[in-house]
């Protein structure tokens, strides 16, 4: 499925109480393409048969009713504000607008998450707004996931382990390293711009492999972002393994 004919993630506006969770995880996302078509994957495919007890709503919901081709340039331009500050301010008026909806006050089990890169985040011009969000995060509870130095290194986890030339890599801008090593395997992006996942490409499997891979990166519990290579995307994706049941997820370690 691809992003001009999919149907976007989207609950049913009706909370059942469920045998292990109420939860919904909502989340807002760096980019509006790449990190999108993931989690649709993961919606769709590896995860479907939670679909009653977590839901994956993107605060970009109503940009992605949209058909593809019917999306003007003013439309892109907001979406591709990728800032931190951006992505933050998305989810909280999704938040807002759609309180009357889901009652977000009535649910503290519900979680909040926003996606964001290292990217250039990190420069002296900029390092100031990356932990000013950082911080407004931790005052209200939401939480996120950083991946250095984007997210294409996260979906490289899910078929390569981590080697020392790849470490080199870490903190580098448009750089477009992770994606070529990836093509070279035949594991192509695809779409206009290159940069749609393919769903072939990802099963529980490997979904599990990047998770683990992650998680042996993250060496410093106290680290609130991957100052060298790393992703912390696999936090997020631990929750979805939570919600399994315990025979389909055995080898699975619970996020702590």
């Amino acid at each position: 499925m691809n992003l001009t004919s999919r149907t976007p993630m989207t609950p049913l506006p009706i909370r059942e109480k469920r045998p292990r969770s109420s939860k919904i995880i909502f989340f807002s996302c760096e980019g509006p393409v790449t990190e999108e078509e993931y989690f649709q994957i993961l919606s769709d495919k590896i995860f479907s048969d939670i679909s009653s007890k977590i839901c994956l709503v993107s605060a970009r919901k109503d940009f992605l009713k949209i058909p593809r081709p019917e999306r003007t340039q003013e439309q892109w331009n907001e979406q591709n504000k990728s800032s931190p500050k951006f992505v933050l301010e998305r989810l909280e008026n999704f938040m807002t607008t759609n309180n009357h909806i889901y009652e977000f006050s009535k649910h503290s089990e519900d979680e909040f998450w926003i996606v964001i890169d290292v990217d250039d985040h990190t420069a002296s011009s900029k390092i100031n707004e990356f932990t000013t969000v950082l911080r407004e995060c931790t005052k209200k509870n939401i939480q996120y996931a950083v991946t250095n130095p984007s997210f294409e290194f996260w979906l490289y986890l899910h078929h390569f382990e981590v080697s020392q030339e790849d470490k080199k890599h870490a903190n580098k801008t448009g750089d477009n390293y992770f994606i070529t090593q990836m093509s070279k395997s035949g594991i192509i992006l695809g779409g206009n711009d290159h940069k749609l996942p393919k769903s072939n490409d990802y099963n529980i499997e490997n979904v599990s492999l990047a998770v683990e891979r992650a998680r042996s990166l993250h060496t410093n519990s106290k680290e609130r972002w991957p100052k060298e290579l790393g992703s912390h995307v696999y936090k997020l994706v631990s929750r979805f393994f939570d919600l399994l049941p315990s025979a389909n997820h055995d080898d699975i370690p619970s996020q702590p």
